[in-house]
């Protein structure tokens, strides 16, 4: 079974890594057709929030004002969502049309060649330094829609339990356990991958669901508690 599995996973290989086919095109397409798709289903999701009498399924459970305030709450959180989906949108084609990946990576190896020790260069070092690179990129974008979230919309509902402070501490929480365990998890998937050659994506599986049962037995007991 696992010869059957390399024989094909090496025959797609070959037939789908053909520099004919406009790759960056295509999921361009895909991406800007699916964003399409979603924002059409929000806009009718959209229309049902702008009802103004509650459902007949409904009126014995809830009053007027609750149900003009949950419409009230739903319409602003789908205009959120346009709008931020909007820019994840646009990020998204900038990343592919401009090749922002590849950029990223040589940027992450010559940072590393020019001011790291010997000993932490190599392609594991620059895989590590590119993926928490791109996540804190990530997160430095998203932070102004996460600040409008929690302080704004979620402030003007009633609905917002976090303070400045406790936002910051969160994200510092968040950023210091991404980096405590997603380094050596990280680290040992890209050795993995080194050391399997062709055959990596079965050990990688067999790591992964490791790692997947692992994490299912520590978030409740190590995680959670921090927040």
């Amino acid at each position: 079974m696992f010869d059957f599995l390399y024989s094909t996973a090496a025959s797609l290989t070959s037939r789908l890594d053909n520099p004919s086919i406009p790759w960056k095109q295509l999921i361009l397409t895909f991406a800007v057709g699916e964003f399409c798709l979603e924002t059409c289903l929000q806009y009718r999701q959209y229309r049902v929030l702008q009802r103004k009498t509650i459902p007949a399924q409904l009126k014995n459970e809830i009053d007027q004002k609750t149900f003009d305030k949950s419409q009230a709450y739903g319409r602003a959180k789908a205009k959120f969502g346009l709008v931020q989906g909007i820019w994840s949108q646009m990020k998204n084609i900038a990343v592919i049309k401009y090749d922002m990946m590849p950029l990223l990576w040589a940027a992450t190896g010559t940072f590393l060649a020019n001011y790291a020790p010997a000993r932490f260069q190599g392609q594991i070092t620059q895989g590590l330094a590119f993926a928490f690179a791109y996540s804190w990129i990530e997160t430095l974008l998203g932070l102004p829609f996460s600040w409008y979230y929690h302080f704004h919309l979620e402030e003007k509902f009633g609905f917002n339990k976090q303070t400045p402070g406790l936002f910051f501490s969160d994200l510092v929480k968040g950023q210091a356990l991404s980096l405590a365990f997603g380094v050596p998890v990280g680290a040992a998937f890209l050795k993995i991958i080194q050391a399997t050659g062709d055959n990596f994506f079965l050990y990688i599986w067999l790591f992964t669901l490791t790692v997947q049962l692992g994490a299912v037995t520590i978030y409740p007991i190590v995680i959670v508690p921090l927040f």
